[in-house]
């Protein structure tokens, strides 16, 4: 399909969420973003709940909505009642949307149901007021669950949730916040999906990468999570806490727990470098990673799932009797695990808790399979050749794929099956599956870097007039690709 850019006028709310999160450099973003999507008869409406990013846009005279503003005006009389109401008008769970969103989950529950409560109200009624074609947002914030369940069902607006693919530098947009890729699986449903040739070139790298059977440690990804101190990243962490005295409306931007977990990681980092962990021995063993669970994968895709430490304790009693199970952390959670989980991951006779250094993709080749809740090792692990036991949701859950476990009381006899006769996966399916993602993706640098992640940060090339040309001309293709698609379906 070949998608023109010349759009009539294109009215759209979107949340600045996706780039909020550094304050004033999101907020000339946002200012940048504004003016390459007008070059496309966009005319959008910003809205935002960070503060810093609010008060900077209004320097720079750009119109933005601060949504906490918008709340004060409102009064809840009855949060639960009310709350109910919701439930029933939108056809949603508010548990889940409160489970999906991290920060909000860790502050005071009857607080966060109410001001759920005043985001629904107002998001209503911006929404409601404007005749907008789109509303775009980023899914594991309560803000992007939010707008998600107010404009479901509905022929306008389209809800669009901006997400990373697994092709570097790349992102894909999607009306599902709970781990489908709707663009993807238009392309994945058609015999044939042409490419350029540099699309061509990303889906052969990104094969001969996971294929590869080349025994690498996973230190390049330990160097690049590894919590480390600067003047730079100290420097950094005082400018958020000074943030944080005027960021009060929100639970978004609490420093001090950020700075918490991240000190944590750097005196755990180097305390339990030797003597905590084990080495992989055995031959018999399934392969469990742990996979960040504070973040959309975790939160939203899983939401049916309590904890990583529950689904290990569930495999562990539905494992064959000469079989392990082998499990690390996730590099970008190198020491913040707590210590109180890994002990108890220790505790289980037959779990071995390895070092986060250990070969990701040795472990997929000497095991027997590879279970997980919806991460990337899972995509990995079918180019492997390897069976994927899947528990969550995900981009790549088809049958042709993955074994995917549905019903808990029958993991012991999958687990066995898989054990005795494992199954090659359909590497034809997984092809075309790559071709179909990279054909509904764009490459831009679209993520904003922090020092909460990231040892080094320069984003001035996300900032280039010609990145920023290329993030608006991806926003632009990928939003009428999504309005073809809806109006194919009805």
């Amino acid at each position: 399909m070949n998608i023109s850019l010349k759009m009539e006028n294109i009215k759209i709310l979107f949340h600045t969420g996706p780039f909020d999160g550094t304050g004033k450099e999101g907020a000339h973003l946002t200012k940048k973003m504004r003016d390459k999507l007008q070059e496309y008869n966009y005319d959008p409406t910003f809205f935002t709940d960070n503060k810093e990013c609010a008060l900077e846009l209004k320097r720079l005279n750009i119109e933005i909505i601060y949504i906490p503003d918008e709340m004060k005006k409102i009064k809840v009389k009855n949060v639960f009642l009310e709350l109910s109401q919701l439930e029933q008008k939108y056809q949603f769970n508010a548990q889940k949307i409160l489970f999906g969103d991290t920060d909000y989950s860790s502050i005071d529950y009857k607080k966060s149901m109410e001001d759920m409560v005043k985001y629904f109200y107002v998001l209503d009624t911006i929404i409601s007021k404007d005749n907008f074609d789109f509303v775009y947002s980023c899914g594991n914030k309560m803000m992007g669950l939010v707008s998600e369940v107010i404009v479901k069902g509905k022929d306008k607006p389209i809800y669009v949730g901006i997400t990373a693919a697994i092709f570097s530098n790349c992102f894909t947009l999607s009306n599902d916040n709970y781990g489908r890729f709707n663009l993807m699986d238009y392309y994945f449903n058609q015999e044939m999906i042409e490419l350029n040739d540099k699309e061509e070139k990303d889906v052969k790298k990104v094969i001969a990468n996971f294929k590869s059977e080349a025994i690498t440690s996973t230190l390049s990804l330990e160097e690049l999570y590894k919590p480390t101190l600067s003047i730079n990243k100290v420097k950094y962490f005082f400018d958020r806490l000074k943030i944080s005295f005027i960021e009060k409306d929100t639970p978004y931007l609490n420093v001090s727990r950020g700075l918490k977990k991240y000190l944590l990681r750097l005196i755990r980092t180097n305390l339990l470098r030797f003597g905590f962990y084990e080495k992989c021995k055995n031959k018999h063993f399934f392969y469990f990673p742990l996979q960040t669970f504070d973040d959309t994968t975790g939160r939203v895709w899983c939401n049916h799932i309590e904890s990583r430490l529950s689904m290990i304790k569930l495999v562990a009693r539905a494992l064959p009797a000469n079989c392990l199970l082998y499990t690390k952390e996730h590099p970008a959670e190198i020491g913040s695990t707590s210590l109180k989980i890994l002990r108890e991951i220790k505790k289980i006779p037959n779990v071995r808790l390895l070092h986060y250094a250990e070969s990701n993709k040795k472990l997929i080749l000497k095991s027997k399979g590879v279970i997980t809740l919806a991460g990337t090792t899972g995509m990995e692990s079918i180019f492997l050749g390897k069976p994927v036991i899947l528990f969550g949701r995900s981009y790549y859950d088809f049958p042709s794929l993955v074994t995917k476990v549905n019903d808990y009381e029958k993991l012991d006899e999958t687990l066995r099956e898989i054990y005795n006769y494992p199954k090659k996966t359909n590497e034809k399916k997984a092809i075309h599956l790559l071709r179909a993602l990279r054909k509904s993706s764009h490459e831009c640098l679209f993520a904003m870097k922090q020092y909460f992640y990231s040892n080094e940060i320069d984003n001035s090339k996300v900032l280039s007039d010609e990145n920023m040309s290329e993030y608006a001309k991806g926003i632009v293709k990928l939003s009428k690709l999504m309005k073809t698609v809806k109006s194919e379906k009805t």
